[in-house]
């Protein structure tokens, strides 16, 4: 199960220890995290403390441009199903990284890494190449055992894999291009085919238009596509339109692959004015349909505004939700201040959110407000103390405490 990753860490203790290095250059960051909050079942206080951890090593090898990056946790959560889960630990990422590796054109990722295709991003114990430099476009390929994880556990077995490719534009000036293609199996059955594109084109420094876009094989289902267009006409106006839709696509393995969903589509118009440093404002619009067929009400409209301010050291900000239509309307406010205090040593925030909402046509309104308080004390560059409490109260509960803490610890 970690055969690659065990590779990586003896190639990483080699090159460190037997290999010439040029001022090998080590760095990383410590989080200990503590966190609490009332069950919505039994109204208990549950409790869990993490242990994060995330490192990297540079310029292991002379005139080798190789790297090494790490990232875990361990810990202990309170509300785990069984008394050996309620300690767990969690290994993101752990790869070494090997660019320029011929000639600079191939670029080698080896271990356990976070793979980002407009296809599918999933994390794999296993090898990522780049061959960066065939002329006018370049080609990533990459493949592994694919690594899941549920709440406390890691999930992967026997027969798991992950793999896919991609190919796109290089050095064509205000232009990005790509096409990928992914697969994922399920104990050696075909769970998913997906094939994807992303461009972005700017036009003339005044304007982007883009559009990214999945389609499941398996299904033949357009799982997510966007497109928009952005407007720059000065530095203070930035106007968005776009168009979003989406239908909900399952692993072939998966007994949800069996229902039916519905397709949803989204239309948006939004505005930012950005005045100075001190003040901007933003607002939008969205238009929202439902394809449901037993309902001829599916469509809802949604309307956003605020703003972004500081007065004096605060900054501030306001903002409004209002939504009418299905499944139900909602008006919220939120409101949120944050200032610097002791010569910067302290951040202190502070925010509320108010929301009256109608789940549907046969319930009354009901209200749900959240009050917080958050603040981070640096005792120095490196090292700092942060503490985030909050308490919601809602229809279904009069009170909610919670809250997290952090020490985090840079080298």
């Amino acid at each position: 199960m970690r055969v690659i990753i065990s590779l990586c860490l003896v190639v990483l203790i080699f090159l460190a220890i037997e290999c010439p290095c040029n001022a090998l250059e080590l760095f990383g960051r410590a989080t200990t995290e503590f966190a609490w909050w009332q069950d919505l079942i039994d109204r208990d206080t549950k409790f869990a403390a993490y242990q994060y951890l995330r490192v990297g090593a540079l310029d292991l090898v002379k005139d080798q441009n190789i790297s090494v990056f790490g990232y875990g946790r361990f810990g202990y959560n309170e509300v785990a199903d069984d008394e050996d889960e309620e300690a767990n630990g969690r290994l993101y990422y752990l790869y070494m990284d090997w660019k320029d590796v011929w000639n600079d054109r191939v670029d080698l990722r080896l271990g356990r890494t976070w793979t980002t295709l407009v296809a599918a991003s999933t994390i794999i114990d296993g090898a990522q190449v780049d061959f960066k430099s065939l002329g006018p476009v370049g080609v990533l390929l990459l493949g592994g055992r694919d690594v899941l994880f549920d709440e406390f556990d890691e999930l992967t077995q026997s027969g798991d894999i992950a793999w896919g490719g991609e190919v796109y534009l290089r050095d064509v000036r205000n232009l990005n291009l790509s096409v990928s293609y992914a697969e994922k199996y399920d104990e050696d059955d075909l769970a998913r085919r997906t094939v994807a594109y992303d461009v972005g084109y700017n036009i003339k420094n005044i304007s982007r238009v883009y559009s990214e876009a999945r389609f499941d094989i398996i299904s033949e289902e357009l799982g997510e596509l966007v497109a928009g267009i952005k407007v720059f006409p000065n530095d203070a106006w930035t106007i968005r339109g776009e168009y979003f839709t989406s239908y909900p696509t399952f692993d072939a393995t998966s007994i949800y692959a069996v229902f039916a969903a519905s397709r949803f589509h989204a239309g948006s118009l939004f505005v930012d004015y950005y005045v100075s440093d001190d003040l901007s404002f933003y607002g939008g619009y969205t238009g929202e349909y439902f394809e449901i067929d037993h309902d001829d009400d599916d469509d809802a409209h949604l309307f956003e505004a605020g703003t972004h301010t500081k007065i004096e050291k605060a900054r501030v900000s306001g903002s409004i939700v209002v939504r009418e239509g299905y499944p139900g309307d909602l008006v919220g406010f939120s409101l949120a201040v944050d200032r610097p205090l002791l010569d910067k040593k302290l951040d202190l925030a502070a925010g509320i959110d108010y929301d009256i909402y109608q789940r549907d046509e046969m319930t009354d309104d009901e209200i749900a407000t959240k009050y917080w308080l958050a603040g981070r004390y640096y005792f120095s560059k490196k090292v700092s103390l942060a503490l985030h409490v909050q308490n919601t109260e809602s229809a279904t509960q009069d009170h909610n405490f919670a809250g997290w803490s952090s020490l985090e610890i840079a080298f």
